[in-house]
């Protein structure tokens, strides 16, 4: 059987190889100040959390007392004025509110406060929306439940007249 050619053990001093082959990294020169600066990042990103925190809860209290007020117009008054829905008027308010807070900020506090204040503005918009809903609803019922009445009211005033029982009687069939 051949037999392959061996490299003899004195051949290779393997004292004399380096203990790590790898190349060594050139050191790069680091900024002394890279601590510094991360520290002030870092208590600067708290400040901004900290002023955003205020801000939005300075819009959460506007939206409180918003709240409070539409809950308090009641049937007739959450009918459209001047061109402009209920909830319009009152989801306008609390943009004012925001945008008012937010000129307060530096332009990354008011990035983030921005963000918060849209969640809230839905949310309110939808409470608001259900209660015009609700409140336009019932108000539509009352006033055709009115309008029965007035017609019963015709009806027995004039219960020998024909032509007004039949008016009367028209204005119960549109009503229901």
């Amino acid at each position: 059987m051949p037999t392959v050619p061996g490299i003899p053990d004195s051949s290779v001093d393997l004292k004399a190889l380096p203990s790590n082959p790898r190349v060594p990294m050139p050191v790069i020169a680091q900024d002394p100040y890279s601590g510094i600066t991360a520290a002030v990042n870092k208590y600067r990103d708290m400040a901004d959390a900290t002023r955003v925190a205020e801000a939005t809860n300075e819009l959460e209290k506007q939206r409180i007392d918003l709240t409070a007020d539409y809950s308090k117009q009641l049937g007739a008054n959450v009918l459209p004025k001047d061109g402009q829905t209920f909830t319009d008027r009152y989801v306008g308010q609390l943009k004012d509110a925001a945008g008012s807070i937010a000129m307060n900020l530096t332009p990354r506090q008011q990035f983030l406060f921005n963000q918060q204040a849209q969640v809230m503005g839905t949310q309110f918009q939808s409470a608001v929306q259900q209660h015009e809903t609700q409140q336009l609803f019932g108000h539509s019922v009352n006033q055709w439940s009115e309008k029965i009445d007035l017609a019963n009211q015709v009806a027995a005033q004039s219960f020998r007249d024909p032509a007004a029982l039949g008016a009367a009687q028209g204005n119960i069939d549109a009503a229901v």
